[in-house]
């Protein structure tokens, strides 16, 4: 089936989900990429953005954050962060529980200064995720 008409990032999910109930695979499917697809994917729709945590200001640190009343979904981390692998999942630690010598993320420039180098087998060796299938949706899946 050819899907090319009327598709966003929800419908997709509830297309997907609703054919994987059925006990159909997603292999069926071929769905176009118009506007809702290539125009409505931004970082809000994706929850991710990159942002300013802190700043030094004359040898001070400042926390730099947003939590702007319209949208708590927008609320920005603040300070000093440190990214950590618990249970499976990633956890971001903030202010004075952050560890940057045991964060996942690590400098790698500073004012202009190459602190780490790495091949790019290192970065993609670094970078591998064991997840399903994208096409597979958990809870779909579980109910079919």
């Amino acid at each position: 089936m050819i899907w090319g008409d009327g598709i966003d990032y929800e419908s997709l999910q509830e297309i997907l989900s609703t054919i994987a109930a059925a006990g159909w695979s997603s292999d069926n499917m071929a769905f176009g990429s118009g506007g809702g697809l290539l125009q409505k994917l931004n970082r809000d729709t994706q929850k991710c953005a990159f942002k300013c945590a802190m700043a030094v200001v004359d040898g001070e640190e400042r926390e730099v954050f947003k939590d702007p009343i319209t949208d708590p979904g927008k609320k920005s981390k603040k300070g000093r962060l440190s990214v950590h692998q618990v249970d499976g999942g990633w956890v971001t630690k903030m202010g004075a529980e952050a560890d940057e010598a045991t964060s996942a993320i690590q400098p790698v420039y500073e004012n202009g200064v190459l602190l780490s180098e790495c091949t790019w087998a290192e970065v993609t060796g670094r970078a591998a995720i064991a997840s399903p299938s994208p096409y597979v949706i958990p809870e779909a899946a579980a109910e079919a």
